[in-house]
């Protein structure tokens, strides 16, 4: 008697649809939370590279116009975004000659290959360190570096 009512309760529970949605909800739900957080940390990490990148702008944009000035480029670049994160690397200034698809450095008083005089630039970089928002094992990196940088000509 016992076993009939529950293999009755058990039959009326599968052949019911009551509840499915929920069931279904709960089963995917955890999926649906780590896809939308791999997307906001997707999204976080391309931010903060633009920002490194924007800062470099910056920088370029004022040594295009002013001229190598050291302090200044560093200075432009660590508060173009507004974010505490970025750190300007010491900018480099440097002579060199135009080749085909690169630059030879050379010393700014020698000729080029060409017969040319060679041409200043200067390089322009800043780091920003991303650290994830959640943290990972032990195993894996816990904060990733990422490096944007420039070259401008000046003459």
């Amino acid at each position: 008697m016992f076993a009939r009512g529950i293999r009755k309760t058990w039959k009326r529970c599968w052949r019911g649809e009551r509840g499915a949605a929920a069931l279904e909800l709960g089963l995917i739900s955890p999926f649906l939370v780590m896809f939308m957080v791999g997307v906001v940390e997707l999204g976080t990490t391309a931010y903060e590279v633009m920002q490194a990148q924007n800062a470099v702008e910056a920088g370029a944009i004022y040594a295009m116009h002013k001229g190598y000035n050291s302090e200044a480029i560093t200075s432009i670049v660590e508060n173009a975004t507004g974010n505490d994160d970025v750190t300007a690397l010491p900018p480099t200034q440097f002579c060199a000659c135009p080749l085909e698809s690169t630059l030879e450095t050379v010393q700014c008083t020698e000729t080029c290959n060409d017969g040319g005089t060679p041409s200043q630039y200067v390089r322009i970089e800043a780091q920003i360190t991303h650290e994830p928002l959640f943290s990972l094992p032990k195993s894996w990196v816990k904060q990733y570096t990422f490096t944007k940088s420039a070259l401008v000509r000046l003459y």
